[in-house]
């Protein structure tokens, strides 16, 4: 319909971007430095599952930031498995995803972030690079922003505020804290990650 708004009932897989949220809860349970070394083994390496996961570079031992700058899916997939399911989970659900982030727009979309019981040895490799979970496009900016934002999750809103042609305000839309997501000092790290 040529009246559908895509940001909030197309679903995708984040893909990419679901290095961010992975990067973050490591993080958050102190289970990564992006110092610390990780073999990305030439850009393929086959995993518990039988799967070979393949990059489109061909990194060898590098630091973690390095492998985050570089997207690498050899290494966000062992990564994710230091992460209990679990925790993991949780922290997805803390990010928002699977819910509407109830944006004051018609018709959003919950995505789909499969029940704890149905993840298994591949949904943990899958799920930190992007893949066995579909969310609309406003989940993944609402988390990203609140990681960006000191943690904090803040309600989706389609205007901040309402002025006029001579910039008097005439509303302010609400402004919610819903949740924090993670620390200031795991943001701070997050930043300095995707700035290298």
């Amino acid at each position: 319909s040529p009246r559908l708004n895509r940001c909030l009932v197309e679903l995708i897989q984040p893909g990419s971007v679901m290095k961010l949220f992975t990067a973050t809860t490591l993080l958050e349970n102190n289970l990564l430095s992006p110092f610390e070394m990780i073999n990305c083994y030439d850009g393929i390496h086959q995993f518990p599952d039988g799967r070979t996961i393949r990059d489109s570079h061909h990194a060898g031992i590098v630091p973690v930031h390095e492998a985050f700058a570089e997207s690498s899916n050899v290494a966000f997939a062992q990564l994710g498995m230091r992460l209990d399911k679990e925790v993991f989970h949780a922290q997805l659900e803390t990010f928002g995803f699977g819910h509407p982030t109830g944006v004051d727009l018609p018709g959003e979309s919950s995505g789909i972030l499969h029940p704890l019981e149905k993840w298994g040895l591949p949904s943990r490799i899958s799920v930190p690079i992007g893949y066995e979970i579909t969310l609309p496009p406003i989940q993944v900016a609402a988390a990203a922003a609140a990681i960006v934002n000191n943690g904090h999750y803040m309600q989706p809103h389609v205007l901040l505020e309402v002025r006029t042609a001579k910039n008097e305000l005439v509303r302010l839309g609400p402004i919610r804290h819903i949740r924090d997501v993670c620390s200031p000092q795991t943001t701070r790290i997050i930043l300095d990650l995707m700035e290298i």
